[in-house]
């Protein structure tokens, strides 16, 4: 799987978004997924836990070439397996395609 959704700092214009360097991404589109967004209470970024909203962001797709490494950085990033947990979940892009993708999951439920 080479795609990744993402919701809040990586997106374009925000903080993060250097992760999602040329070297890495092939294209991106808006897209939406379900899920239940928070803002953590000691800081200032999102956090998606399960839920049935809809949760709007960025889809990306990630050069072949390249995917590990990106993976292994975002991975470091979000904290994963503790802090988020990277699952894959179904996304829908702006022209109503289907598409499974990566995803981070918040799992400190106590700081939302």
């Amino acid at each position: 799987m080479n795609k990744i959704f993402v919701y809040g700092t990586l997106q374009r214009g925000m903080y993060n978004h250097c992760y999602m360097h040329d070297k890495y991404v092939e294209n991106c589109t808006p897209a939406t997924t379900k899920g239940k967004l928070y803002m953590v209470k000691c800081c200032t970024y999102p956090a998606m836990v399960l839920g049935d909203d809809t949760v709007k962001g960025e889809l990306y797709s990630i050069k072949e070439d390249y995917l590990e490494e990106f993976i292994d950085a975002c991975d470091m990033l979000e904290g994963h397996p503790t802090f988020y947990k990277r699952e894959i979940v179904k996304v829908v892009d702006n022209e109503g395609n289907e598409h499974e993708a990566y995803t981070y999951i918040f799992q400190k439920h106590n700081l939302l």
